[in-house]
């Protein structure tokens, strides 16, 4: 971490209560250390969609994406397929598909132009251009995959996604003059060639575990010739994409095997109240520095964010991660409910989109860190981890005995009356 330079890390919300629908929050950063001290609070810097408004539905669905400057961040509300009763209700707007720009900055919120078809879409930025694709399981109306050019201001119909047997776009990259996107969790990969306007299917090996270890979620960090990614199950993941020429000129894409990097110490793991389900996303903050924000829904007054960052470190060819800082924040929730952490950025960092085919690479010269060494500290986490574990366990074996005794005393008394002894 560059120790003179300040980071801004904002992460967009997603609200379950009747409030505001979406909310964001910031992290300040410091010369390599997370401002404030553990426990303390974060503060809302904006609220989005009030679902208090009859104008909007209370399950509606959100894209977002960086575009056209690093503190601008465009926010385009839709409704999914299961919103058909808002096109029958008559207390509300028919027109329920909305798009804002949030300026970080300034805190204005403004409205842009919104793409041809309303219907559940992702939106991607890329290589200057604003791109809306629908969720291949819509089974929309053309056009279903569109670009935004701010220099004519118009939006544009591009080729359609070739697979509507598919479901959810989870996850996305821009690289070498493509989109490479990650969709449903089975491994299920395809680019899309920006400077061509085609779609090509990615070739993944035939492991039998294949399907598991490939998706990932939210927008990876492209760095050089490697593609950094958060797995469906949290972790932290290294991968190439491939290129290969064929005799016709044609191109065929493969992902190689991915490295999982070990190393992280976020204080997340060390809760043994934490559940195993969360929502998290991974924030670059330039060169190999990365940013981790996790939380777990709960619902007290207020609710948990754990941030974590760290670098990127290569030692006799193996990549690992080294943990430089973790610590806990509260959000006040009452009145807003509990929330799901959906995307984050840095504020002094731009989307990294590397062009042209010299920048691919494989990822051979990656080795794998499936067992690593522990460092001592991470040893004495185990054992607290293991020791709380334990704990756990022997109480809830208590109060299953507890619960069992009067379960009996209960059954004795109502089949042999009181006093019995059987």
């Amino acid at each position: 971490m560059e120790k003179l330079e300040s980071k801004t890390v904002y992460f967009l919300v997603q609200f379950v209560g009747d409030g505001p629908g979406h909310g964001m929050y910031e992290v300040k950063i410091e010369g390599g250390q997370i401002l404030g001290k553990i426990g303390g609070s974060l503060d809302l810097v904006g609220k989005f969609f009030d679902r208090s408004d009859p104008e909007v539905p209370k399950d509606y669905l959100l894209s977002a994406t960086r575009f056209g400057s690093c503190s601008k961040l465009y926010l385009l509300q839709h409704v999914g397929d299961d919103g058909w009763w808002l096109r029958q209700s008559s207390t509300r707007s028919h027109d329920a598909y909305k798009g804002r720009v949030f300026d970080t900055v300034s805190k204005s919120l403004m409205p842009f132009k919104l793409p041809k078809v309303k219907k559940e879409a992702l939106l991607i930025s890329a290589y200057g251009k604003l791109y809306h694709i629908a969720h291949p399981s819509t089974h929309m109306p053309e056009p279903s995959f569109e670009v935004y050019d701010p220099d004519t201001g118009s939006w544009t119909t591009l080729s359609t996604f070739p697979d509507n047997r598919l479901s959810h776009i989870d996850g996305y990259a821009v690289c070498y003059d493509c989109i490479l996107m990650s969709i449903d969790d089975r491994g299920n990969f395809w680019v899309y060639q920006v400077t061509l306007n085609q779609w090509k299917r990615v070739k993944i090996p035939t492991d039998r575990d294949s399907n598991d270890y490939y998706p990932f979620h939210g927008r990876a960090v492209v760095v050089g010739r490697t593609i950094y990614a958060l797995s469906l199950y949290g972790d932290v993941m290294a991968y190439s994409l491939m290129m290969g020429e064929l005799a016709d000129g044609s191109i065929n894409y493969s992902l190689d095997k991915p490295v999982w990097l070990h190393g992280l110490r976020s204080l997340f793991f060390r809760d043994a109240k934490c559940e195993p389900i969360r929502t998290e996303c991974l924030v670059h903050l330039g060169g190999l520095n990365f940013c981790l924000l996790q939380t777990v829904e709960r619902d007290f007054s207020f609710q948990r964010v754990w941030i974590t960052i760290f670098d990127v470190v290569s030692s006799g060819g193996i990549k690992r991660i080294r943990t430089l800082g973790s610590t806990m924040r509260k959000v006040a929730i009452k009145g807003l409910g509990c929330f799901f952490i959906e995307s984050g950025f840095c504020l002094e960092c731009e989307d990294l989109e590397p062009k042209g085919r010299d920048t691919m690479t494989t990822a051979r010269n990656m080795q794998p860190t499936d067992a690593p060494r522990l460092h001592k500290h991470e040893k004495a986490t185990l054992k607290i981890l293991r020791r709380q574990i334990r704990r756990q366990k022997r109480k809830m074996m208590n109060q299953r005995s507890k619960r069992l005794a009067v379960m009996q005393k209960v059954f004795r008394l109502h089949r042999y009356g009181k006093g019995s002894k059987v």
